[in-house]
């Protein structure tokens, strides 16, 4: 297959992934082997590590690797920790002169058919990929060797050829279900084995507790310091300050004591922990770093468990403690009951249930709801699956109660099986179980530059993509393809024209969008988009809500609109975990909520709740982007306002074809949605940059923001319309108000109550003076007739000239006699510096 047919043929989610290398054949002791290459090897070909993401490549790399060099046979892929895929080989069931399947290929492939698969080098196997987690990874044995399930942390790779087997999709897709039941189906009653190094064994005690796995983790969750136990076992390595070795051997210290000295249990357990990575098979001499670590668990453990409590533990009334490399650990005092997992208390089969499915599962209180891994993220369970995941309980232990070797052992598994089927015992069951597996609000998403996307997470203060973790615990999933160097062609050109080129502008807005990927908010900003219509600024917020997916919210209109009425927590609540969070058209002469806005962006713990919930408080992590064809009033002056005000001009207006120019493109969005993976490296580099270069806002964002302000200074209008400023002047209180109240009559403009618009003379520096006959005001006078003159020589600079289209003209007797008014305006509302 030639190298462009190959670039389209393998589907772009594993394309975008850097777990590729090259291979070769090689004869090794007679038999043909296809070794991995480093494709990054400068032109010596070097070995590649299936377990050593160090040796890998991105796809482009290793794909030009094979073109260079002839001895090279094609790609291959390599799985890695939160990648979230699972690769299935089915070797000599196809007939490459007759195309004939063997039946239980065809069987796979028609359960498969909705995800990618393709032929083998051979021409004579297949190779399926998908999103999904199987039960078991690695070679199959017993009679159905021809097929094996690779997943991390599986040390394996898959040969990849894009020769698309024409009956399957050509993407990659969630097949969770599909793997249930080819592990059913075909490997439940066979066994499975990693490419792994042994570990040497060491005698153990005299009466080990022989639990299989399931039974030991149940009872090691069931201890008292079973919550320590289950933290280490999903990957939490934050009770060792992250330190992931100190982990390792934590964990490993608790399956020693657990598993009674049995070194090769240990090292399977510890396969399905949250901790695994490659490190585990990493050499370390002649043994590995796995061996290594039990080994030293084993040397460091004075007592294992029985079942039975020690002379020691009865003299002193002590427990064996499963965790002694961890200072402070809680003791674990164990039963001789928890040697039976199927005794059917609430307890022990909520210990069984999290023996399960305890890695995927949280339970979060505040907001009384079950939380289940994804395999890319954590998703708030509304749709009721982890009640579905306790009613398939009765399924597995009828199976196991199958594979029971004594008949009690048997009977007494499927009567506890029978009794699960009842959705009260499975209501109880999670009840006892939540308790075990909780997890606080304010624990999620606090990987404020974490950011997942549909092929790994971003850490966006690098701009770098690794595999997605439990441990991030994460509640998010752009559903974007993230590839560094994709391009974006046409979003860059529909910027330009937005902007009219103006390539400040553009630069500013790209850090914008990127700071707006982070759950950072120090810069305490409100985003405006401004202009007319039929500009782009819905086409732009629209594709940036895209980019971010569940972590951006459409808000209501009116969120930051003052109301006469009192919002609901409700609305605060939704904001909780967003990234961004945009407001569309705001009616005309609408006014913001002041006080809320700079609630909202001052980064301030928010309290809110949902419906029938209690309140909770959360730290932010959304910015405000506005979009509107309609400034909001703000009476406010104050810097604590106008500091957060960002508006972005969207001065070029686009015409429908035939009407003018330049011509408005109605399908641009649906082209920018194309675009996605390009629009979101483009954002990523913005974010970048942002941390680079802060904010900073270009001319075109300060001469914008700084007409919105002077128009929105109604004080200062009617200061220079109706009032003289100079240090001898004066004027009575009440007829400064009236005068103030006429003109905003006559403008259009609202009022503002007495007492405050006093407090706004004072934040200018006026003073009030009480005298015998009223309140004055120092420092400011009426005008009384615009011909009088002003004095020539003033001590104070700031004068007020009269309205250059009325001089000449007297001003009318208003309601204030001799003192005059505010002449009214000719024909119009006067110029506030409208752009």
């Amino acid at each position: 297959m030639t190298a462009p047919t190959l670039q389209d043929a393998i589907p772009a989610e594993l394309r975008a992934l850097p777990q590729w290398v090259c291979w070769r054949y090689e004869d090794r002791d007679g038999k043909r082997t296809k070794a991995p290459i480093d494709a990054k090897s400068n032109g010596r070909l070097g070995y590649a590590k299936s377990n050593d993401p160090a040796t890998w490549a991105s796809f482009d790399a290793a794909l030009s690797a094979c073109g260079i060099h002839p001895e090279l046979a094609g790609v291959g892929f390599c799985f890695a920790e939160g990648d979230g895929l699972t690769g299935i080989d089915i070797d000599h069931v196809l007939n490459p002169d007759t195309g004939e399947l063997k039946p239980e290929a065809a069987e796979i492939l028609k359960r498969f058919k909705g995800t990618y698969a393709e032929r083998s080098p051979s021409g004579t196997g297949l190779r399926l990929f998908c999103y999904g987690k199987p039960r078991r990874s690695g070679k199959n044995v017993g009679k159905v060797k021809w097929l094996e399930v690779y997943s991390y942390p599986s040390s394996r790779y898959l040969t990849v050829t894009g020769n698309r087997w024409s009956g399957n999709a050509a993407s990659v897709t969630d097949q969770q279900a599909a793997l249930e039941w080819l592990h059913e189906r075909f490997m439940a009653s066979t066994g499975g084995e990693d490419s792994r190094p042994p570990v040497e064994s060491k005698p153990g005690p005299a009466d080990p507790p022989n639990l299989d796995d399931a039974a030991l983790l149940a009872t090691a969750r069931r201890a008292k310091n079973g919550a320590d136990f289950d933290r280490l076992w999903s990957g939490d390595t934050s009770g060792h300050g992250g330190d992931d070795s100190a982990a390792d051997l934590a964990l490993c210290n608790a399956l020693v004591f657990w598993t009674g000295n049995d070194p090769a249990q240990i090292d399977r357990l510890f396969r399905q922990s949250g901790l695994m990575r490659p490190k585990w098979d990493s050499r370390r001499g002649e043994t590995t770093y796995g061996a290594a670590t039990i080994a030293k668990a084993i040397e460091s453990t004075r007592e294992t468990y029985t079942g039975r409590k020690s002379e020691k533990q009865r003299s002193e009334g002590a427990s064996a403690d499963p965790q002694q490399a961890e200072p402070g650990a809680a003791t674990v005092e164990p039963t001789a009951l928890e040697l039976d997992p199927y005794r059917g208390t609430d307890e022990a089969n909520a210990a069984l249930f999290l023996s399960l499915h305890g890695t995927d599962v949280r339970y979060c209180p505040p907001w009384d709801k079950w939380l289940l891994w994804t395999g890319s993220h954590w998703r708030i369970d509304d749709l009721l699956d982890v009640a579905r995941l306790a009613g398939d309980m009765p399924r597995e232990l009828y199976r196991k109660a199958g594979e029971a070797i004594d008949a009690a052992r048997r009977r007494t598994i499927a009567g506890l099986a029978r009794s699960l089927e009842s959705r009260r015992r499975q209501s109880d069951l999670l009840a006892a179980a939540r308790c075990r597996v909780v997890v606080n609000h304010t624990d999620l998403d606090k990987g404020r530059f974490l950011l997942n996307a549909k092929n790994g997470t971003i850490d966006l203060s690098a701009g770098t993509l690794r595999g997605h973790r439990r441990v991030d615990l994460l509640t998010h999933d752009t559903e974007i393809v993230y590839r560094p160097d994709a391009a974006a062609p046409t979003w860059e050109r529909f910027l330009s024209e937005v902007f009219d080129g103006d390539a400040d502008l553009i630069r500013f807005v790209q850090r914008a969008v990127g700071y707006s990927l982070t759950g950072d908010v120090r810069e305490q900003v409100l985003l405006i988009c401004h202009g007319n219509g039929s500009n782009g600024k819905s086409v732009f917020l629209n594709i940036v809500r895209k980019l971010l997916g569940k972590l951006a919210l459409q808000a209501a209109p009116d969120l930051l609109m003052a109301d006469r009425h009192r919002r609901h927590p409700t609305e605060q609540a939704d904001l909780f975990g967003k990234r961004l969070v945009v407001c569309q058209e705001t009616a005309e002469g609408r006014r913001f909520n002041e006080a809320l806005v700079k609630q909202l962006t001052g980064g301030d713990a928010i309290t809110a709740r949902r419906m029938f919930e209690d309140n909770w408080t959360f730290e932010p992590t959304h910015k405000l982007w506005l979009s509107t064809n309609h400034r909001p009033e703000i009476r406010g002056t104050d810097h604590a306002i106008w500091r957060r005000i960002r508006l972005i001009p969207f001065n070029v207006k686009f015409h429908i074809p035939g009407e003018g120019e330049p011509v408005k493109d109605t399908g641009m969005e649906a082209k920018l949605t194309d675009e996605m993976p390009g629009i979101m490296a483009w954002a990523v580099r913005g974010c970048l940059d942002w941390q680079r270069e802060g904010l900073r806002a270009p001319e075109a964002v300060k001469a914008a923001t700084a007409n919105y302000q002077q128009e929105q200074d109604v004080l200062a209008a009617w200061l220079a319309d109706c009032c003289i400023v100079k240090r001898t002047a004066d004027a009575k209180a009440a007829d400064l108000y009236g005068s103030y109240a006429d003109w905003c009559a006559q403008s259009g403009e609202h009022p503002e109550p007495q007492r405050r618009w006093g407090m706004r003379l004072t934040e200018r520096g006026f003073q009030r003076q009480r005298r015998m006959v009223g309140i004055f005001w120092l420092g400011i006078g009426l005008l009384r007739a615009l011909h009088e003159p002003y004095e020539p020589n003033e001590p104070e600079k700031a004068k007020v000239s009269a309205p250059k289209n009325l001089a000449g003209k007297s001003a009318k007797s208003g309601s204030y006699g001799s003192l005059g008014t505010c002449p009214p305006p000719v024909d119009a509302k006067p110029d506030r510096g409208e752009p």
